[in-house]
């Protein structure tokens, strides 16, 4: 009788240039959409350093895998524990 390994499932997401280029589309369009919201200026410019910062933190944590904090690996092993690399 042999032994039957349990699979284990492993996940190491890469680099998604088309999620780059629709979060600076997105993004884009946000900005683009501010110049025309009847706000005084310096709330639209403080709103537009916030469309830049979440442009930032979005493109290097989830598309292109830059940031500290970017999910690298997922490791879900034969006993049901799951394991992240950051």
């Amino acid at each position: 009788m042999s032994v039957i390994a349990s699979p284990s499932l492993r996940l190491e997401p890469r680099r998604s240039y088309r999620l780059a280029a629709l979060l600076l589309v997105a993004h884009g369009g946000a900005l683009a959409l501010l110049t025309l919201t009847p706000v005084m200026i310096g709330a639209k410019w403080a709103l537009g350093a916030g469309l830049l910062a979440s442009l930032n933190v979005t493109l290097n944590t989830h598309a292109l895998l830059r940031a500290k904090q970017a999910l690298v690996a997922l490791w879900w092993d034969a006993d049901g524990q799951w394991t992240l690399r950051e």
